[in-house]
């Protein structure tokens, strides 16, 4: 049974747009504008309507690849999620080592995470950066 919830928009953007979520089966099965903020009135961008679409969609990746072969071939290999945290881990210290951490992060700046997630999983990576594999 689709059950429909109000909530809002997490991306930075000027308009901190209502929605509407509906899950069905514990997913979301659609996202629409809420006409309870009378400043949105319903709207919202192409990118949020979409989503349910991009985190379900058959072309989301499900596991980390790594690249085999030239860029542009497009062939790659499954990796464990340790590996691939493990190769970025040490793949960043050898950036910091050499250029300095702004090499990775020039400045700071949430981007779309919006204030609800911003600084919580971008500082845990980029913290743990530099930190010895364990």
């Amino acid at each position: 049974m689709p059950v429909t919830r109000h909530s809002v928009c997490p991306l930075d953007c000027p308009d901190r747009c209502s929605l509407e979520v509906t899950t069905e089966n514990g997913r979301v099965a659609s996202i629409d504008g809420s006409r309870i903020n009378p400043l949105t009135e319903g709207f919202i961008c192409a990118k949020v309507r979409e989503f349910p679409r991009r985190v379900y969609g058959p072309d989301r990746l499900l596991h980390p690849m790594r690249r085999v072969g030239p860029k542009g071939e497009g062939r790659f290999e499954r990796i464990s999620w340790d590996e691939a945290a493990g190769t970025i881990a040490a793949n960043f210290r050898t950036i910091v080592e050499k250029h300095g951490g702004e090499a990775i992060l020039p400045f700071y700046y949430g981007g779309s995470n919006g204030l609800l997630s911003q600084g919580t999983t971008d500082a845990r990576l980029l913290s743990e950066a530099t930190a010895p594999i364990v």
